[in-house]
């Protein structure tokens, strides 16, 4: 005896809601960071850096780039600094 079996073809996976990058920059003079350091951006937000890097620099009201990484990890693309370091949000 055979059985058909209706198939049904899966639902589209809804669009994702995730943003891909966060974008503002940091207020007024900025002249690096410390490993810990926590750096404050013109939308009111407060990002922690994480893997304890250290750089100096003498910038104006840079823009800011936060990005996602892998395993819910979060970079600081900051213009005109060389280096990317990883972050986490505390305020």
């Amino acid at each position: 005896v055979a059985v058909t079996v209706p198939i049904r073809r899966a639902a589209a996976a809804p669009a994702s809601t995730a943003v891909d990058a966060l974008v503002s920059s940091i207020p007024g003079r900025f002249e690096g960071w410390l490993a810990n350091g926590r750096i404050r951006l013109a939308n009111g937000q407060v990002w922690q850096v994480s893997d304890g890097s250290q750089a100096a620099y003498d910038l104006s009201d840079p823009a800011v780039r936060i990005t996602r990484g892998v395993a819910g990890t979060f970079f600081m693309e900051i213009t005109g600094v060389a280096q990317t370091p990883r972050v986490r949000r505390v305020q």
